[in-house]
């Protein structure tokens, strides 16, 4: 094994998130290793060799399984996150465009209100001048009437000024 390798799992023993029973077992490994002269040991019979690293490798597998696993619940758990925060935006976008419709709104009756007051202060004012004058014209005195007069008769028909019957003719008849 190279010292790069031994250094990688030196530093595995080191993490938080590596379980206590794969640490014993990584560290026994490298026990093991430390111990053997790399220049004392003669080649072992072909037949006669088992590797001393199986549960090493073993271990490192359940090790990237378990971390892959972590790492999927990680993605997913972010993935859900983004969507809530999404769902949120949306929501809360939705709130300020209804909240702005609703302001509008509210402005524009506003104004219109305020316009419709002006109008009806100016009515007001031209009925107050109006009534004014009235009561005005009211309390002048008036003078009293006149006797009334008696409608005459036209004069009487004269004879120079009567006007004339026809006579009726002896032929009309």
């Amino acid at each position: 094994m190279q010292e790069d390798e031994v250094a990688l799992l030196q530093e595995l023993t080191r993490k938080t998130k590596v379980p206590a029973s794969a640490k014993l077992t990584l560290l026994s490994f490298l026990a093991l290793r430390s111990r053997q002269d790399p220049l004392a040991v003669s080649a072992p019979q072909a037949a006669a060799y088992e590797s001393q690293s199986g549960g090493v490798v073993e271990m490192l597998e359940k090790l990237l399984d378990k971390f892959r696993a972590e790492l999927d619940g990680y993605q997913k758990e972010e993935m859900n996150s983004k969507f809530n925060y999404q769902t949120l935006y949306q929501e809360l976008v939705g709130n300020i465009d209804e909240a702005t419709a609703s302001s509008e709104l509210k402005t524009k009756v506003k104004a219109e209100r305020a316009q419709d007051e002006a109008k009806a202060k100016g009515d007001l004012a031209v009925e107050e001048k109006d009534k004014a004058a009235d009561e005005k014209y009211r309390a002048t005195p008036t003078p009293p009437a006149a006797p009334a007069r008696r409608a005459r008769s036209p004069p009487p028909l004269t004879t120079a000024s009567a006007p004339r019957t026809r006579t009726a003719s002896p032929a009309s008849t």
